[in-house]
């Protein structure tokens, strides 16, 4: 049973928001809202709210970005052949679209392979290696993954096939004996941020490549390639990197470049999705939706449905594979429903218990990601769904804020055949017979570095402000925060003795200025009393990116004694 959560009002310093207010000649409000972010100076402020292309970081500061161009410009030139080696999902998948057109504008011999997932599991392995080496492969680039194939990357060497690998995984130990090793968490790195997704480091390599070959600065190529930058964004929002920094611009300005893409593999998801109901979705919900369907392709012998989608020029092929990309994710989402109410139902946990793990044979590895993250939502807790390919146990893993699980590996390292990932969101591979073991040690880990109060959700808002004095032209002031995401959420905000009228589609809350419009959110229900009056509610709703109020919680006002609403 999900457990209530609390909610707590952030303690902003007073000075700085009207510091901030003066100094950018911005409402109280939006002052407010970006102290709430820890953006306190002038600089900050101008930097987030008016993001700029010449903000994108020199790629070649990045440890073993220089050796990587080095060694693709070299097989470019001598007309060899480059294979780049991805992965099944999202991030993956438009990692690869950016560095194989980029290769191939750069009049490079290139193609790609993606693992089976549910064969092959994830990263590089011995087998594909050695038909790379048959196929007469000169280079393989590795995107969204590598970063912790040891082995693999000695068998490359051994076959004399050139190896890159390009990935944001955490560093778990030695890094792999590639001729280039390109990834913003190496230690040694001091490319000045580090939380690139995969589809970022790709993007990365490109710019590099373009600016060596052809002379290229970020603002010209985007300026012929405004696509590539589109891209970028799938990878950006499916991986739920946080929207700050280089990942804030690539979004705000690739949106528009995904959205309005002459990809005709885009177009048909577009055209060919299923229509929101009575209403016009927003950009970040047409990125969601394109995004839901991209990760449902599967690969077969190397070739992804996806990736094909992404690289046809035939319209017909485009609108064919759309829709058995549609198929495909309709049948996902029934089954990973069905394989969570299962998992769900096993599950008997006590309020002492740190971490669940949730072991079930039958489970297709590719909805154990999906059961963990619903479970962990749940339960508040670190969350381990196990399931089985063949005769090994594959295992994913979602936790916390707060919580990190590549720690948490690492203390019973050992135990695994590989493992890898990030602090919230890892994956690892064991032997069954293990299981039993490794379930006490990451109980025991949990029980030591998961305190008591981080299981009680928090709904944290951000401040109080009367929704008497809340307007469109504010409202649409606030949206300048927006590309909202991880790290960078919508803003909560409450107002407290607030009357809400049911309306279609949400509430209507009047006052002097007239009525303001909130859209339904997470389900409310009803408040009223025994008479059938409306009660006074202290709400709880976000700003989205187009201005809209959105309803995100409520409860009557006799519930709560919340500090006076900012002046």
């Amino acid at each position: 049973m999900k457990a209530e959560r609390i909610w707590k009002i952030r303690d902003l310093d007073p000075e700085k928001v009207e510091k901030s207010k003066e100094q950018l000649s911005i409402s109280h409000l939006l002052a407010s809202l970006l102290v709430a972010r820890g953006i306190e100076t002038a600089e900050e402020a101008t930097a987030f709210l008016n993001p700029s292309l010449a903000g994108i970081h020199d790629p070649n500061t990045m440890e073993g970005m220089r050796q990587a161009v080095a060694l693709i410009d070299d097989v470019v030139a001598r007309g060899k052949k480059i294979l780049i080696w991805g992965h099944e999902d999202a991030d993956g998948i438009a990692s690869i679209i950016i560095l194989h057109e980029t290769i191939r504008d750069l009049r490079g011999s290139v193609s790609y392979y993606v693992p089976n997932r549910l064969r092959e599991g994830h990263g590089l392995s011995e087998g594909g290696i050695r038909e790379a080496k048959r196929r007469g492969i000169d280079l393989i680039i590795t995107v969204d993954c590598g970063i912790s194939n040891v082995d693999p990357a000695a068998v490359a060497r051994e076959m004399g096939v050139g190896l890159v690998i390009t990935d944001h995984h955490e560093i778990l130990g030695s890094l792999p004996g590639a001729l280039a090793v390109v990834d913003p968490k190496r230690p040694d790195c001091k490319y000045p941020f580090k939380e690139l997704s995969g589809c970022g480091v790709a993007f990365k390599l490109a710019q590099a490549l373009v600016e060596k070959r052809l002379g290229l600065d970020v603002k010209q190529w985007i300026d012929v390639k405004e696509d590539i930058l589109g891209l970028s964004v799938l990878g950006t929002i499916s991986d739920k990197v946080p929207l700050i920094d280089e990942n804030r611009i690539l979004v705000k300005f690739g949106l528009g470049g995904l959205i309005g893409s002459r990809r005709l593999g885009i177009n048909a998801i577009i055209n060919n999705a299923p229509k929101y109901q009575d209403k016009v979705p927003t950009s970040m919900e047409i990125v969601r939706l394109i995004i839901q369907i991209l990760s449902s392709g599967r690969s077969e012998k190397g070739t992804n449905q996806s990736c094909e989608l992404l690289l046809t020029k035939d319209t017909e092929k485009a609108e064919r594979l759309v829709l058995g990309l549609l198929s495909s994710s309709r049948k996902w989402q029934d089954e990973a429903k069905k394989t969570y109410m299962k998992a769900s139902r096993s599950v008997n946990i006590s309020p002492s218990m740190k971490m669940l793990v949730v072991v079930d044979k039958e489970a297709p590895c590719n909805l154990l990601g999906y059961c963990a993250s619903r479970l962990k939502e749940d339960y508040t807790r670190p969350v381990v769904a196990i399931g089985h390919r063949g005769d090994i146990a594959i295992g994913e893993c979602r936790g916390p804020k707060g919580f990190d699980f590549v720690d948490c590996l690492k203390s019973c390292g050992d135990l695994f055949i590989d493992y890898g990932g990030h602090k919230q969101a890892a994956g690892f591979s064991v032997l069954p017979e293990r299981i039993g073991q490794l379930q006490r040690a990451l109980e025991a880990y949990a029980a030591s570095n998961f305190m008591d109060d981080a299981m009680q959700p928090v709904l944290w808002i951000d401040c109080s402000f009367p929704l008497s004095e809340m307007s469109t032209e504010l409202a649409n002031e606030i949206s300048a925060l927006a590309p909202f995401g991880e790290g960078n959420p919508q803003p909560l905000i409450i107002s407290r003795k607030v009357m809400l009228e049911k309306t279609d589609g949400g509430y209507v809350f009047k006052s002097d200025n007239g009525k303001l419009f909130i859209k339904k959110g997470s389900p409310v229900g009803d408040w009223v009393n025994l008479s059938g009056d409306l009660v006074e509610l202290d709400v709880i709703y976000s700003i989205d990116e187009t201005g809209g109020l959105v309803l995100r919680d409520c409860r009557p006002s006799v519930f709560g004694d919340w500090p006076e609403e900012n002046p």
